[in-house]
């Protein structure tokens, strides 16, 4: 008999990473650009490291025109978004009114999955209480 796998918690987001990855130029029939694989694999990891927070909701996935991929959470007050371009990421959080009310470059998956607690769960900022 085999051994039961456990399912991953956010096996649809992987899912739907990987399809995207497997674009090829024009896919939104305006030549868009295929997803960028550094990104790519960005998003993805920080997608498995999403465990590590508790219960995250899983989070919207897309790719842009450009090959980026994009992360996205609807949270009190406004989306959280964050666009990986490259290994870094840009994040933007934005109220419904689409205002970007904070956007910054980022480098680190640490400071990736901070973003994530503090604006999607509404943690306090490691460091603060």
């Amino acid at each position: 008999m085999g051994q039961a796998v456990a399912s991953h918690p956010y096996r649809k987001a992987i899912d739907e990473l990987i399809r995207i990855g497997r674009r090829e130029r024009g896919w939104d029939s305006y030549n868009a650009s295929p997803v960028d694989r550094q990104a790519l694999l960005a998003a993805m990891d920080l997608v498995n490291r999403l465990v590590d927070l508790g219960p995250v909701p899983e989070p919207e996935v897309g790719g842009l025109a450009d090959g980026s991929v994009l992360l996205r959470w609807p949270a009190r007050g406004g989306d959280v978004e964050i666009i990986f371009r490259d290994i870094g990421g840009l994040y933007c959080i934005r109220h419904d009114d689409e205002e970007d009310v904070k956007s910054a470059s980022l480098s680190g998956l640490d400071a990736l999955k901070d973003i994530v607690g503090v604006h999607v769960l509404a943690r306090p900022r490691a460091g603060r209480s």
